[in-house]
């Protein structure tokens, strides 16, 4: 039967590409409007509002502390654990903001992740090694050397699905930092743990931080927090080696304070990372869509197993930020 489009549909048609036609000025505009209404939005492109409420609240869950760092989502308990790192203690506080002492002492952690097998691994600046923890009194260092020399301390960490652990190691740990007389190695490296065998898979960075795979594992995500080079930079990694590299963001010249510093992607590849102003976000494309503005810089951040929820470390600081 043929189909008959009516005079009114036809209206309805030509009104519908009108819209979805309308002109950058209204877009800018409507923009401005809801960056007006809330304050905690840099909108770059309409794409922000697929994966972040246009009246997102940036809550203060706690603060008092000294420099907060390396969340993660404790699935078994609905909260989060972050280093402390000079308060030398591991933290875990529920959704409503009621924390307490989990690991005191921390061996100062930074990174904080739980591997496929449950086990809470940390990346610690003054144990120089890759930690598991059994319990909160059990634990084993699992990597402190590279060929024999000491790490410098070990920052931030990711589990490959193979289980498998990439992690960064700058000198940040280390009085007098690449100065120190404690330094062994002759750079700042990435690393890639698998069944006791570590490999440098690179050594170009002067500050490698936080790092995050693609969902596809395809692509690595590192930050680099240096005041000389504020960059993001993104890895191909084929059979755990990296064939291709290249920036994606460069902040260097930016107004805005901050460094990247940690950061996650989302099960739909948009990164979430710190960096100069906020929280910056990129989507698959690592084209930049906008940044949340956080009242203190941001130094990590992490989901919880949903994605709707974002945690945030900010030095004396950590807010919970709900997504869509």
């Amino acid at each position: 039967m043929k189909k008959v489009i009516t005079f009114p549909t036809i209206i309805m048609i030509i009104s519908m590409n009108m819209i979805s036609c309308s002109s950058p000025e209204k877009k800018e505009k409507r923009d401005i409007e809801i960056e007006e209404t809330n304050p905690q939005l840099n909108i770059e492109t309409d794409e922000l509002l697929k994966v972040v409420r246009s009246n997102v609240e940036v809550k203060l869950l706690a603060d008092g502390f000294q420099f907060t760092e390396g969340p993660v989502y404790d699935k078994n308990n609905n909260r989060f654990l972050f280093s402390d790192i000079p308060a030398n203690i591991i933290y875990a506080i529920s959704l409503d903001g009621e924390k307490e002492e989990f690991i005191n002492p921390s061996n100062k952690s930074n990174g904080l992740i739980f591997n496929r097998d449950g086990h809470l691994l940390a990346a610690e600046h003054e144990g120089r090694a890759i930690r598991k923890y059994f319990s909160k009194e059990e634990s084993e260092v699992v990597i402190d050397n590279f060929e024999g020399k000491l790490l410098n301390s070990p920052n931030d960490l990711v589990e490959h699905s193979d289980g498998s652990i990439y992690f960064t190691d700058p000198p940040y740990g280390l009085s007098g930092q690449d100065n120190s007389d404690d330094k062994d190695l002759a750079f700042n490296g990435i690393y890639h743990l698998k069944d006791g065998q570590l490999n440098l898979i690179d050594s170009s960075m002067s500050r490698p931080n936080g790092l995050a795979f693609t969902p596809d594992e395809r692509f690595l995500y590192v930050a680099q927090s240096s005041p000389q080079a504020r960059t993001i930079t993104k890895f191909e990694i084929n059979d755990h080696k990296v064939i291709a590299k290249n920036v994606i963001y460069d902040g260097t010249d930016a107004p805005e304070q901050g460094m990247p510093d940690g950061m996650k992607i989302n099960s739909k590849g948009y990164l979430f990372a710190t960096g100069p102003g906020g929280i910056l976000i990129f989507n698959p494309k690592d084209e930049f869509i906008g940044r949340i503005i956080v009242p203190i810089a941001p130094t990590n951040l992490s989901f919880d197993d949903k994605g709707k929820r974002l945690f945030v470390t900010a030095r004396e600081a950590v807010y919970l930020i709900e997504l869509r």
